[in-house]
């Protein structure tokens, strides 16, 4: 199997997990708006471009060393900022099945940030609902509550 073939099935798969969406000539085509592999666009928040790098292997096979190039990362950061997007994102593949994401520091950091204020929002809502439970005597409310 060619390079271009193990790189396809890699973009095909990222787009599938990610819910995004191939870039059309993918790695061929010269234009700002169609740089990166993946583009992924379901969130009004953020969104993503992918760069993908797999190593060609046979089917089955998996190798257990790649060379990872800081301009990899710097150019998806760049052309996700070109493109108006929140985040650059490298993912290697080393196996043809499982990918492993590159983000830069920055980024890393405001997901961190984002999973810490994800869990206290839940923290403050149980909390909330919790109370709710206690000082009610409808069934009918603690048996939503319960149900959420």
């Amino acid at each position: 199997m060619n390079m271009k073939k193990f790189s396809s099935r890699q973009e095909k798969r990222v787009a599938k997990q990610l819910n995004g969406k191939l870039q059309p000539g993918s790695g061929a085509v010269n234009v700002t708006g169609l740089k990166g592999d993946v583009r992924v666009d379901n969130s009004s928040e953020w969104d993503l471009l992918v760069e993908c790098k797999t190593k060609a292997v046979k089917p089955g096979q998996g190798v257990r060393s790649m060379t990872v190039q800081k301009s990899w990362i710097k150019d998806v950061q760049n052309h996700a900022f070109d493109m108006g997007k929140s985040m650059g994102v490298v993912a290697l593949s080393f196996d043809g099945k499982e990918n492993f994401y590159l983000i830069g520091e920055h980024d890393f950091l405001n997901m961190y940030q984002a999973v810490r204020d994800y869990e206290q929002l839940i923290q403050k809502y149980e909390t909330a609902l919790n109370q709710i439970v206690d000082e009610t005597n409808d069934p009918n409310v603690i048996d939503i509550i319960n149900n959420l």
